[in-house]
């Protein structure tokens, strides 16, 4: 791929994020409609009622045309830092297509994909290697990983590289999977003008605990601080202390 192909991509690419086609819309909408059969309904109620900015996760996002596809695997994030929707929770199910939940796993496994949820409990959640390597797969256009999001705030469906701005894993530059392991932070940016939703992996359970170290102000474009007024973390170092116990964060 020549320089100027690669540019160009990336400027039609901002251009779709400042201005977000009916095309695009209606993929957004497919999307989040394979999930939710009350159009958008519940969403926006916990949107402007609880303050909730609901986003997909996952890599299979990227190559999807329309509905998910079968096959593919994503995350519902719903960062529920006042357990709003936990106690709502009969609302939330109802509001969903028909699904069967995985008692092992924990997932929600619809006609086509499966889906876990996680943010409920808090802003921690575990995964393991294998849906690590379903979420998340090496850039196509980059060096290092890449994996894609969709906020339901903003109509359209959006590519997050993981680079520095946006994980912060055990080393400050994020370029393979063992920089992942154990644990990472992701940032999700619900709109063009709010700070960045974050949300925690711990990819395994370790046999020492990892500490977040935070850092900020930032410079240019970033901000210091979350969605909800926390500190964004900056990357994880080992702590002394054993950890002993599992972040569950499913429904």
């Amino acid at each position: 791929m020549s320089i100027a192909t690669y540019v160009w991509k990336w400027c039609k690419a901002g251009l779709k994020w400042l201005f977000p086609s009916t095309e695009m819309a209606q993929h957004h909408a497919a999307i989040w409609d394979s999930i939710f059969k009350d159009n958008g309904k519940w969403l926006d109620y916990a949107v402007n009622i609880h303050n909730i900015q609901p986003m997909i996760l996952g890599k299979d996002l990227d190559t999807l045309d329309g509905e998910m596809g079968r096959g593919a695997y994503v995350l519902l994030l719903l960062l529920d830092v006042h357990e709003n929707v936990r106690n709502e929770l009969d609302k939330f199910i109802a509001s969903l297509h028909d699904h069967v939940k995985d008692a092992r796993t924990n997932e929600l496994r619809f006609r086509k994909f499966n889906m876990r949820v996680v943010g409920l409990k808090g802003d921690q959640t575990t995964i393991s290697q294998h849906e690590l390597r379903r979420l998340v797969a090496p850039s196509r256009w980059f060096s290092g990983l890449n994996t894609v999001y969709s906020s339901w705030a903003v109509k359209d469906v959006r590519s997050l590289g993981l680079t520095r701005n946006n994980i912060r894993g055990v080393h400050t530059r994020v370029v393979d999977f063992g920089d992942l392991e154990p644990v990472f932070s992701v940032r999700l940016f619900p709109s063009l003008v709010e700070n960045p939703v974050q949300m925690h992996f711990q990819v395994k359970v370790p046999e020492r605990a990892w500490n977040a170290v935070y850092s900020g102000p930032y410079t240019d474009e970033m901000q210091d601080r979350d969605f909800y007024n926390g500190p964004l973390v900056s990357h994880w170092e080992m702590a002394e202390a054993a950890m002993d116990r599992r972040v569950d964060n499913d429904i």
